[in-house]
């Protein structure tokens, strides 16, 4: 039997591959699956069970391959009610009123959790998982809609909140805290670099002189992150039009 710890990781791991859009299996490894033609002579078609002679009694190997049939098929039917279950309750788990609160929204996740897996991050004892928690959490478009809605301050003594809530202590909440303050000054300023930068296209053209712009740009918005950001770009990536997940990045 799987730990209540493991059960908890599966559930919110697979949860976060759910909102990614990917539909996670978790199975205990394959079944047992037979040899195309092994121990069957070339006359039998797939699928067709080998004849015995007339009075030949079953041999010891046959019974065994049946035996074997059998406990996979009743090994497969247990893996597949089992999948369900959990992907019953990972779809339950993520399914969050949006006209709810925030601390509405985080009581329902927290109740659906510990009922799906039989552990409370909230508990002193489940720190392992709680940084977990929080991340699946924070991810929910409701959760995102409402702290994007919300001014800065307002956002991040939400923050604070839902950090508390899942049990994390002032230290680490304040802790927490810096980190947003940091990633709103960068978010910040790589929005005031996009529209500059579109300014730049728009009255220049193509060339030398648009290029020693951007370069003169970058360094002014990101010192010596400008070469890191020139090669993002080339690549087409733009790290300031990615989705902003409050509380994450």
């Amino acid at each position: 039997m799987r730990s209540r710890r493991g059960r908890i990781i599966v559930l919110l791991a697979s949860g976060a591959l759910l909102m990614a859009g990917a539909l996670p299996f978790f199975r205990g490894g394959g079944a047992p699956v037979a040899r195309a033609g092994a121990s069957q002579p070339a006359s039998v078609s797939p699928g067709e069970a080998p004849r015995r002679l007339h009075g030949e009694a079953p041999g010891r190997a046959e019974k065994a391959k049946d035996q074997d049939g059998e406990v996979a098929a009743r090994w497969m039917q247990a893996a597949l009610a089992h999948e369900h279950e959990e992907e019953t309750r990972r779809r339950e788990l993520l399914d969050v009123d949006p006209t709810l609160s925030l601390e509405a929204q985080q009581s329902a996740f927290l109740d659906r959790l510990s009922a799906g897996a039989g552990v409370d991050p909230r508990e002193p004892e489940a720190h392992l998982v709680r940084s977990q928690a929080t991340e699946v959490f924070l991810r929910l478009e409701p959760v995102q809609a409402r702290l994007a809605a919300m001014p800065v301050e307002e956002r991040r003594a939400a923050l604070a909140g839902i950090r508390r809530r899942m049990g994390y202590s002032e230290e680490m909440i304040a802790r927490r805290a810096a980190d947003d303050a940091y990633r709103d000054a960068r978010w910040e300023n790589g929005h005031a670099y996009m529209k500059a930068r579109a300014e730049l296209f728009s009255r220049l053209e193509q060339g030398e002189a648009l290029e020693a712009e951007l370069r003169s740009l970058r360094e002014q918005y990101f010192e010596h992150e400008a070469p890191t950001i020139a090669r993002e770009e080339d690549a087409g990536f733009f790290r300031y039009q990615r989705r902003r997940v409050y509380g994450r990045n």
